[in-house]
């Protein structure tokens, strides 16, 4: 039997496309026949689990109008008996109290115990998030990297992934942190227009590819071919990496 992955999206940076890859993730590993739990830790905006087709569980993290960390405990509880493969989603507003939960409990080594293999997933968008989601990469892999794998993802959306003329696989902090980087996913460049319009639409209507690309799907015909594709192009990147990842930890 494979092993359970606990995978989680970390970035204290909002609108740099956690939730994507929440929902790219979740959709791939379900498509490879693996049964996968999701929750929902974004307390402002939890689009996550809009995705009803994901059967994602929002969870109250909050105590009046402020995060409680101590309602961690309850979904970490809850995790020790998940006999599936686990996505978590967290939001901009919950990445520094879930950080502190972590480095108090110990909470990758905690679901370690569990039988999970942790792997975290940080995200470097381009454009004016560029240096502040590069700081928060550094910070993950300075902070967690001997308890989990961490996988980077590429964003283009927001802007070029290019810093001091150098593409990212130039750039020093890639290379501090490449022993503890498990993989990098590079998320497509889409025309605003056509690729990028059409996925935007996808998720303003909380479906997945396997909704958006059915022949039911009330999206237009070329929209969901261009949708098949953009999928295939994701998911092979995810596959390869994935893959490597398990491959690494196995040589080890």
């Amino acid at each position: 039997m494979s092993i359970r992955e606990f995978h989680i999206t970390l970035m204290g940076k909002g609108g740099v496309g956690k939730t994507t890859v929440a929902r790219l993730l979740t959709e791939w590993l379900m498509g490879q026949g693996r049964k996968v739990s999701a929750f929902d830790l974004d307390p402002t905006n939890p689009t996550f689990s809009r995705a009803r087709a994901l059967g994602v569980e929002a969870v109250d993290i909050v105590t009046g109008d402020e995060i409680d960390p101590r309602k961690f405990d309850a979904l970490f509880e809850k995790l020790a008996g998940v006999k599936t493969d686990v996505v978590v989603d967290c939001g901009a507003a919950t990445f520094r109290p879930l950080l502190a939960y972590a480095e108090d409990v110990g909470m990758f080594d905690m679901v370690s115990e569990f039988g999970f293999q942790p792997i975290i997933h940080a995200l470097i968008s381009g454009g004016a998030d560029l240096n502040d989601t590069l700081q928060g990469y550094d910070a993950l892999a300075t902070r967690f990297g001997d308890s989990a794998r961490l996988v980077l993802w590429l964003n283009p959306h927001n802007g070029t992934l290019e810093k001091d003329g150098k593409r990212y696989h130039e750039w020093p902090i890639i290379a501090r942190h490449a022993d503890v980087t498990a993989g990098y996913i590079a998320l497509p460049t889409l025309d605003p227009r056509t690729g990028g319009a059409d996925l935007t639409e996808m998720f303003a209507r909380n479906m997945t590819f396997g909704e958006a690309t059915d022949p039911k799907s009330p999206l237009g015909l070329v929209t969901r071919h261009r949708l098949g594709r953009i999928r295939d192009q994701i998911f092979a990147a995810i596959a390869e990496q994935l893959e490597d990842a398990k491959t690494l930890e196995a040589a080890e």
